[in-house]
């Protein structure tokens, strides 16, 4: 099982954010387990938007633990000093991923609704890729198991390199009735949805 921690930062300066992150905050995750990092700007997003989002990969929720602790020790002071500020910090359970994760542009969508047993789930994003597919270069599905009041929201991000052609993708998913039928059928109901630029 794979978990992403999802920082969401305010940054006065983001290449002064950058410089702190990349020579202390990231050799100290990397070296307690973090395996893969991401760091992205939301562009539009409601009141998240121009917040800074660092997500970072684990196989476990006690390495992403350790590998937090080690980070702010490690880069905590500076990026204080940076004028970078922790708005919030969630952990999401990886469900199914689907293409590459790779792309300059994306999507975070959060819906509510029960959680199914691992065949519908996977059926389920077989069917929201297959008509996302067209305007993305992947999707990654997963579940919010901490995240304050969001917890219990399911998350979808779908990486782009074409955020026009992302966004009539996702026009034509929702009018598609066989995909209606599906959210029906496992009572998804869309939350919020924010559009990312990728930094690294």
């Amino acid at each position: 099982m794979s978990y992403v921690v999802a920082n969401r930062l305010r940054a006065v300066d983001v290449e002064k954010f950058l410089k702190v992150f990349n020579s202390l905050a990231r050799p100290a995750l990397e070296g307690n387990g973090a395996t893969k990092i991401r760091v992205s700007q939301t562009v539009i997003g409601g009141a998240d938007s121009g917040l800074i989002g660092v997500a970072m990969y684990f196989d476990s929720v006690s390495a992403s633990v350790a590998a937090l602790g080690a980070g702010n020790a490690a880069a905590g002071p500076s990026a204080r000093e940076a004028g970078v500020e922790l708005i919030g910090r969630s952990l999401v359970k990886i469900r199914e991923q689907r293409g590459s994760d790779e792309g300059a542009f994306g999507s975070v969508l959060m819906a509510a609704g029960p959680g199914v047993d691992d065949v519908t789930y996977a059926s389920n994003a077989d069917a929201f890729y297959g008509a996302m597919s067209s305007g993305a270069n992947g999707q990654m599905l997963g579940d919010m198991v901490a995240g304050g009041d969001r917890t219990g929201l399911h998350v979808a991000v779908t990486w782009t390199d074409d955020i026009d052609a992302l966004q009539s993708a996702a026009e034509a998913m929702y009018s598609n009735t066989e995909i209606q039928k599906v959210m029906q059928h496992s009572g998804i109901s869309p939350v919020s949805r924010s559009i990312f630029k990728t930094i690294i």
